[in-house]
């Protein structure tokens, strides 16, 4: 079951769920690197706060804050783990 603690600033936090990410033995969850790239094409790499399994799947969750200077209009989306690129997700940025 995904758990989610949004913290003072709720509006600056994001839920991504990955397939098949598996940390090393002794890597924290700042091991995973979010990449993100704004309407502006400003890139921007953010470490996640928190990563947990998600219970009977393959799924994992990781929640981490958006940079406060992230452009308004569409973002792409990578995770970033042991050197390893995920597929490029798209969310929209409202302000």
């Amino acid at each position: 079951m995904p758990q989610f603690n949004p913290g003072v600033d709720q509006n600056r936090r994001l839920m991504l769920f990955a397939a098949n990410l598996t940390l090393n033995q002794g890597d924290t969850s700042a091991a995973v690197t979010i990449t993100l790239v704004d309407g502006n094409s400003q890139t921007f790499n953010v470490t996640a706060e928190d990563l947990r399994a998600i219970s009977n799947t393959s799924f994992s969750q990781i929640n981490f804050r958006l940079p406060d200077n992230l452009a308004a209009g569409t973002c792409l989306v990578t995770i970033n783990l042991h050197g390893q690129i995920s597929n490029t997700g798209v969310i929209r940025i409202a302000q």
